[in-house]
């Protein structure tokens, strides 16, 4: 063996051997229970939010932004009540839920892949035993809260998902009617 091998390899085995000597055992399995809870919420919120069909809504954006100004016009004008309330609602859930389906989406999806990044370092540390026990908790109630307001931008997420769905469907084609024909009553 060469001389500078054998210093090397006896340091390495001291560390190895310093590792699992001081790493230790959770304090409470409840905190992996938790956290390993967590994690799959995370999958199951992450699902939801992929299942958005990113560019289908940015069309209906599209097509929303080159209608909007004639809406707004059209909207002045005396309608009879169903062609108001069809452009009316169809106008309100593309300007205001679109807009939201569009930028809580990535920012759904951004903080879901950072609560999997601290979810999983924590749970790392938890189950080596690296972490006092009242921080430990502390950590996991912490972990619990970030993904509860996560969870609900992702439900505020899917039901302006929801609004938009429908009003496309219900009013999007009367929209279309509309403004091609545009018929006001005196």
């Amino acid at each position: 063996m060469n001389r500078g091998t054998l210093p090397l390899v006896l340091a390495a085995f001291t560390a190895v051997v310093l590792l699992f000597a001081c790493k230790g055992k959770p304090h409470d399995p409840a905190n992996l229970t938790a956290i390993d809870s967590m994690l799959v919420q995370v999958d199951s919120l992450q699902r939801m939010v992929n299942a958005i069909d990113a560019p289908v809504y940015d069309g209906m954006d599209s097509v929303f932004r080159a209608q909007r100004d004639r809406i707004e016009q059209v909207m002045n004008d005396t309608l009879d009540r169903p062609r108001a309330m069809a452009m009316g609602n169809y106008y309100r859930a593309m300007n205001k839920s679109l807009g939201r389906v569009r930028s809580l989406r990535t920012e759904a999806l951004d903080e879901l892949d950072l609560a999997r990044k601290q979810l999983n370092a924590l749970r790392h540390d938890v189950a080596g035993g690296l972490l006092p026990e009242g921080p430990e908790k502390t950590y996991v109630d912490q972990e619990r809260l970030y993904l509860s307001n996560v969870a609900r931008k992702v439900t505020i997420l899917m039901n302006s998902a929801g609004t938009v769905d429908r009003n496309w469907a219900e009013h999007h084609l009367t929209v279309d009617s509309i403004l091609a024909n545009p018929v006001t009553t005196p």
